[in-house]
This record gives structure tokens, sequence and C-alpha cells, in this order.
């Protein structure tokens, strides 16, 4: 996902953003750096898990894979991050012309560093000795640190739906004549239905199971599978 991201917002960026701004390309990489840390702990912890048996204690998981946590927060936070200064490098391009670049790329970040830092740090202090099933962030996680990863990942979702939207119909309407807008918002397009077909139907799946109080052992199954729709999101 994170070169698709990459073509069609700087596509887009092209429309809006004055040539010396590269605080969006950035972002993009830091991105795409994060989602490869991703799809390697993934593919790690799918190859162990089929190696060895996958039973451990979530103390014990967590502290094997907490940076692991904080990489999923940072990527799940910098699509939303990315959403959003794309839109605002439509509406508002002098933003990007009078910012400098590192300071507004650490300012856009921090948003996905809380997010992550937080994660980790309930992940600690609310660890607990109970056996796993599958060791891999959501099962790491004790069931209130489960679900404030879980909530703030919908809401970064929402977020990153809503921005894409807004910008395909500033688009649309500002550029209706130009093959560039054209090309931006098929590709806006494709982003869109791919995060909706895999993270974000699992992202909101977990949510409304947490909700209304679903049976653990269905919570946790479904949780654990959500790993090939994270997969499958990320790897486009």
């Amino acid at each position: 996902m994170a070169q698709m991201v990459f073509s069609s917002t700087s596509e887009a960026f092209t429309l809006t953003a004055p040539p010396e701004s590269y605080g969006n390309r950035l972002l993009i990489s830091w991105l795409s750096f994060f989602q490869s840390l991703c799809l390697l702990f993934e593919w790690v912890g799918t190859i162990y898990t089929a190696l060895y048996t996958p039973t451990v204690i979530r103390s014990v998981c967590f502290h094997l894979i907490c940076i692991y946590v904080f990489v999923h927060c940072m990527q799940t936070g910098l699509l939303a991050t990315i959403a959003v200064d794309l839109l605002i490098s439509i509406v508002c391009p002098l933003l990007h012309r009078v910012s400098r670049n590192g300071l507004y790329v650490a300012i856009m970040s921090l948003p996905s560093t809380v997010y992550g830092l937080l994660s980790v740090a309930l992940g600690f202090v609310l660890s607990d000795d109970n056996i796993i099933v599958m060791c891999n962030p959501p099962s790491s996680l004790q069931k209130r640190a489960n679900e404030f990863w879980y909530g703030v990942a919908f809401a970064a979702g929402a977020v990153t739906i809503i921005s894409y939207l807004l910008a395909y119909f500033i688009l649309f309407h500002k550029n209706q004549q130009q093959e560039l807008a054209r090309r931006s918002m098929r590709s806006l397009s494709i982003i869109l239905l791919i995060f909706l077909l895999t993270r974000y139907t699992a992202t909101i799946g977990a949510n409304v199971m947490n909700m209304v109080n679903a049976d653990p052992s269905v919570v946790t199954l479904f949780q654990n599978y959500c790993i090939i729709a994270n997969i499958s999101g990320i790897s486009r």
C-alpha cells in the first residue's frame, strides 16, 4: 500500500504543493519504513507459529513484541496523517510553502508517536500472565489495552477515509479537465477500496466485538486471523 500511496499522493501533491515542499514525501517514506517493518514482523511471527507451539504467556509475548506494537501503531497513524496532509495541501497549499519540512514532519508524526507510546505503556502496565494462543499485537495486549489499541485504530481509519474522500471530491471539482488529476483520483479510489476491504474491515469487526462483549474465544480467534487482512493491506 505504501507504494500506491506514494504514487497517487505524489501526483496529487504535484497539483497543489510548491516544488520546494517535500515534507509530504518524507511522511510517505516514513510510512513505507514502518510498513516494511510490519511486514517483516508479521512474516517472522507467522513462520515461528508454523514451526513452534504458538501458546505463550501474555506478559512474555508482549515483552518480545512491544517494539512491533509501537511500529504497528506508527504505520496506522501515519496512514491517517498522510491523508490529512494531502487534504491540507489541496485546501491550504500555503501551509506547505511556509512550513519548514523537518518541523512539519515532526509535528504531523506526533499523534502517531503518542498513540504508539501509550499503547506500549498500557501493554506493560496492564499485562497479565494468562496463556494466549498466538503471540501477536492484539493478543499480547490485555483487554483494556486491546480496546484502546483498536479504538484509536478505528478513529484513525475514519480520518483516513474522510480525508481521502474530501480530497477526491475537491480534485474532481477543481481539476476535471486535467489528466493528472484524473489519474490521481483513480489511484485514490483504489487506495480507499483496498483499505476498506482489508485493514479497516478487520478493525471495524474487532471494535464491534469488543462493544458487544462477544465471547472471548471468538474475539481472540477473529483478531488472531486479522493478520491476513493486515498483510494484504500492507503488501499492496
